[in-house]
């Protein structure tokens, strides 16, 4: 498992960004969060659902001392968007 949250097998990038392009140039394979999907399209990947794969954890994160005017909100939001998409 890379920093980026990536699962790559062959050389492994130091940023997720670097993934998609190892992939197609054949020199990996790799399992990334569904997001991926639609963040880093490269033309010679194809990206496959994995259906029985484990659900990727989701973390938010803001300075302590400086937490999002509607972070409540957003927790929420998001709580329910994964909920949502998760099943």
């Amino acid at each position: 498992m890379t920093a980026t949250g990536a699962r790559i097998i062959g050389h492994a990038p130091r940023i997720l960004e670097e993934a998609p392009a190892i992939i197609a140039a054949g020199q990996a394979l790799g399992i990334s969060p569904e997001a991926t999907t639609r963040q880093h399209l490269r033309p010679g990947v194809v990206y496959r659902p994995v259906r029985d794969a484990q659900p990727v954890a989701v973390w938010m994160a803001w300075w302590r001392d400086s937490p999002p005017a509607h972070a409540s909100t957003l927790v929420h939001l998001a709580c329910d968007l994964y909920a949502t998409t998760a099943k």
